[in-house]
């Protein structure tokens, strides 16, 4: 399968991983192989995320002052993605669930490609309560729940594990996203 035909794929069952599909693992290259590949996935959900940070870069919030540079945020999310993937090497051993993680990371890394596409959107949508109707606290706010959703069905698949499990790697995973984003404002 040629690179372009394997990115298709990957996302493909990322989305079917969105839709509940029992046979979305069927998308994803889960050799020696797709693992290795599966990191193309980086710089394709960092391109996406780009406009977001130029975009808001370009036209500065009230808040802006509070806000890392696009380049900061760019940074630190590499940071944090390759701390995730070290991290879950010692977690899936202490879980007895090693012999996923391979499959785990290559679904993950791809996954956030989706989750990445799923949060532009809602991530230039103003946060103020008062914009769209009183919309605008709550709209993002349902847009985070289902990311988180969404990260409980990439660990549910991806490390083929039980639902507490699952649970704990998306809290995990949200606590670790959290930190980075301090430590990006630390910087600041």
């Amino acid at each position: 399968m040629s690179i372009g035909a394997e990115i298709r794929s990957s996302i493909h069952g990322a989305w079917r991983i969105a839709l509940t599909d029992p046979n979305a693992l069927r998308y994803f290259n889960l050799s020696a192989d797709g693992f290795w590949r599966s990191f193309i996935a980086v710089p394709i959900a960092f391109a996406v995320t780009l406009p977001k940070y130029l975009l808001r870069d370009e036209v500065p919030a009230a808040d802006a002052l509070a806000e890392p540079s696009a380049p900061v945020m760019l940074l630190f999310g590499l940071i944090g993605w390759l701390l995730y993937v070290v991290v879950m090497i010692w977690i899936t051993r202490l879980l007895n669930l090693a012999a996923t993680y391979a499959q785990y990371i290559i679904v993950w890394n791809w996954a956030s490609v989706i989750g990445t596409l799923f949060m532009l959107p809602i991530s230039l949508f103003p946060h103020d309560p008062a914009s769209a109707g009183g919309l605008g606290a709550v709209l993002p706010l349902m847009f985070y729940f289902a990311l988180l959703y969404y990260g409980f069905r990439v660990a549910r698949v991806g490390l083929a594990c039980t639902v507490p499990i699952a649970l704990g790697i998306m809290v995990f995973e949200l606590v670790l996203n959290l930190f980075i984003y301090k430590a990006a404002l630390f910087i600041l």
